[in-house]
Parts: C-alpha cells; structure tokens; sequence
C-alpha cells in the first residue's frame, strides 16, 4: 500500500514511465523535433491515429504493470498461507505440550511395583507422538 508522503513521488514516476512509452511509441511517426517541444513542456499535436497509437502503449504498460501486480499479490497470499499453517502448528504443538505437562503432573510418579523403564518409556512415546512435525509443513517453517 501507498503513504501519503510517498503517493506524489509514485505519481510522478508513473506519468514519467507513461512519458517514455508515449515517447518510444510515437518517435517515428513525430519525430525528434515533436518530442523537444513535449520535453520542453509545449503542446504536440497528434492526429487519431498517433494517439491511438500512444493511448494503446499506455494500455499495454499498464496491463504489464497489473500483471506484476497480480503475481505479487498471489506470492504474498502464499505466503501468508504458510505463515498462518506454521503459527496454528505452533500453537497446537503448545496445547499438546501443555497436556502432557498436566496429565503428567495429575498422574504423579509411577505405581509401585511399575517397571521405572516402561513407565519412562511409556512417557517417551507420548512425547515423541506430540513432537512429530505434521508432514504438509514446509521444512523451512517447522
């Protein structure tokens, strides 16, 4: 999105880029003489076929313009598609945490009698079930 402070500067470099296209487009139909007198700030007289001619290489920049646009815009939803998978993994991967913490602390040390082994191993596999990345998370967000 556009600032206020920076909109007039953006504006100037659109019509400057308009300028050149305009300029490229109609130079061998007018002439270097026409466009001294449009870089000095004259008028320049076009008949229909000449501003056609520049109103379609306008048209023509600016469909380009919207394009790059249009692939920024769907590389930034990508984007952001991603991020917001990695942030819900996150925070699911906290709640899971959390309720082994609870239900850990709730169950307190192992029976008597309980192999101390198996009652650890036994936690290990609840942890290693909660640590395990989901397999659609791309590596450089897990």
């Amino acid at each position: 999105m556009t600032t206020e402070p920076n909109a007039p500067d953006e504006q100037i470099e659109r019509r400057a880029r308009y300028a050149a296209t305009i300029r490229n487009e109609v130079l061998l139909r007018l002439g270097p003489n026409a466009i001294t007198l449009a870089e000095q700030g004259r008028p320049v007289r076009m008949n229909l076929s000449e501003a056609a001619a520049a109103a379609d290489a306008v048209a023509r920049l600016i469909d380009a313009e919207q394009a790059d646009l249009r692939s920024s815009l769907a590389a930034a939803q990508t984007e952001r598609e991603l991020l917001l998978r990695s942030v819900n993994a996150h925070e699911e991967f906290h709640a899971a945490v959390a309720g082994l913490l609870g239900r850990w602390t709730t169950a307190g040390p192992p029976p008597l009698g309980t192999s101390v082994a198996r009652w650890w191993d036994s936690r290990l596999v609840e942890l290693g079930e909660v640590l395990a990345v989901p397999d659609d998370m791309p590596a450089d967000h897990r």
